[in-house]
């Protein structure tokens, strides 16, 4: 496994680049669970993306099925998967709520009335929830939508310090 300190430093770059928003919000995550933060967010960037690169549903399916194959019928992570995937892996991620709604786009990507793949964002934010809370967010917030729930997770997770 390589070093996670390299590892982390890596997937920040990345996700900065990716969704600036998302990167600044794992920067005030508590430190316990700002590497989940990272990794999951790293993730989700990584699976839009999928959609955004290609109209194409076979290859879009080629690139989740990517996905599918990083995780481990027990949920862990894959070592040597590239970065995210190692991250994921050194923390511990359970990967069978991923698997589902990779599987989830999968199918979207067979249908051909399809929307985008915006809907996987309230979905996103449970299983961020689920990763870095132990507690389970109201479901008021998760019938607001994937806005108000990721502010709901950012009270949740920032530390502040003055």
């Amino acid at each position: 496994m390589p070093d996670i300190a390299q590892v982390r430093e890596m997937c920040q770059q990345e996700l900065r680049a990716m969704d600036g928003d998302l990167y600044l919000a794992h920067l005030f995550a508590r430190e316990a669970v700002r590497d989940r933060f990272l990794a999951l967010s790293l993730i989700y960037c990584h699976l839009r993306r999928v959609e955004r690169e290609t109209a194409e549903s076979m290859v879009q399916m080629i690139r989740l099925q990517w996905w599918l194959d990083q995780i481990e019928e027990a949920g862990r992570f894959k070592s040597g998967g590239g970065p995210v995937v190692d991250l994921a892996n050194a923390c511990g991620i359970d990967g069978r709520p991923l698997a589902g709604l990779i599987e989830y786009l999968m199918m979207r990507c067979e249908d051909e009335g399809r929307g985008g793949f915006d809907q996987i964002g309230e979905r996103f934010f449970k299983l961020l929830a689920a990763a870095i809370s132990p507690m389970s967010a109201p479901q008021e917030l998760l019938k607001a939508g994937a806005l108000g729930y990721l502010i709901y997770l950012i009270s949740r997770a920032v530390t502040l310090k003055f």
